[in-house]
């Protein structure tokens, strides 16, 4: 277990965080649910989320994982031979590895010694924390991994952090959803979208689930500001097609992403428009949007 730069105080020290009725809302939309108090949502799917990230990305140790809860990932990646070190800024009861100890990822002064951060951080925190890690480990040395929900990836705020990061690999899909609660609790889940396993200052990525914003490129971009169609643009995806005419829409303070279509006359006369491509799923989907509707905002310089 590689020493810390701050000091942790063993686990049995401290008091097990208690579990009280789930209070707020989630702040990434607005949500039916409520949120469990203090974010204490735990990466349940852990066992079949770190094989995702290890499938994508070469992975090596030293870990750490420093918003570990229970000990869900950290428990998973030590089954898949890597030397972690955890910690969090509670203890809850019931770890699930020893040796869990307490600690503030603001109280972090240094990575070094570490290959990895891999984690999945409270949403409250998350853009503080993960500034801090990312910050941390471009300069010491250590990747980071971070388990985040797709709409966190899309705003232009966070471009400097993450896709214009110049240590930026890209983003492992997940194929589902994670459940952050039991299902029995699942009416304390707040809402829930496509995750992703994000990672910077990689050495290397295997297998072609790792997917970034520079594996898009945008050529001939042409503002049309037709009714909701702001304009059109080529897109050449990570497999090497090239797509002509893909098209930027906005309405009601939303924007998206469609694909050519065409047109055809329903029996009553009137026009309908059917899309050429498609993808497989929803997830897939928003996926593809995440990625490629920032830059094709900057490519027809929308604001």
């Amino acid at each position: 277990m590689t020493p810390l730069p701050i000091p942790v105080t063993p686990s049995a020290e401290a008091k097990a965080k208690a579990w009280a009725p789930p209070q707020g809302h989630a702040d990434v939309a607005p949500s039916r649910y409520e949120r469990i108090e203090g974010d204490g949502y735990l990466t349940l799917d852990a066992p079949w989320v770190v094989p995702a990230l290890l499938g994508a990305v070469a992975v090596e140790g030293p870990v750490l994982e420093p918003a570990a809860g229970r000990g869900h990932l950290s428990r998973e990646l030590i089954r898949a031979g890597l030397d972690v070190t955890s910690f969090d800024v509670r203890q809850y009861a019931d770890p699930l590895v020893p040796d869990i100890g307490i600690g503030d990822i603001r109280a972090l002064t240094s990575l070094a010694g570490f290959a990895w951060t891999i984690t999945n951080l409270p949403y409250a925190d998350l853009e503080a924390l993960a500034t801090r890690l990312i910050g941390l480990g471009a300069r010491d040395g250590c990747a980071t991994a971070l388990l985040v929900r797709a709409e966190w990836i899309v705003p232009k705020a966070r471009r400097r952090l993450v896709h214009d990061h110049p240590r930026f690999a890209g983003v492992v899909m997940l194929t589902k959803r994670p459940r952050w609660v039991d299902r029995g609790e699942a009416r304390a889940a707040p809402r829930r979208s496509l995750a992703a396993l994000r990672r910077l200052g990689s050495r290397d990525a295997r297998g072609a689930a790792m997917t970034s914003q520079r594996s898009f490129k945008i050529t001939n971009p042409r503002r049309l500001g037709k009714n909701s169609l702001v304009g059109a643009f080529d897109l050449e995806m990570p497999s090497g097609l090239k797509i002509n005419g893909v098209m930027l829409f906005e309405k009601n303070s939303k924007r998206w992403i469609n694909f050519p279509s065409k047109e055809w006359v329903k029996p009553d006369g009137t026009k309908s428009y059917s899309p050429l491509l498609e993808f497989a799923s929803r997830d897939v989907a928003d996926h593809f949007q995440a990625l490629v509707l920032p830059l094709a905002e900057e490519a027809l310089e929308v604001d």
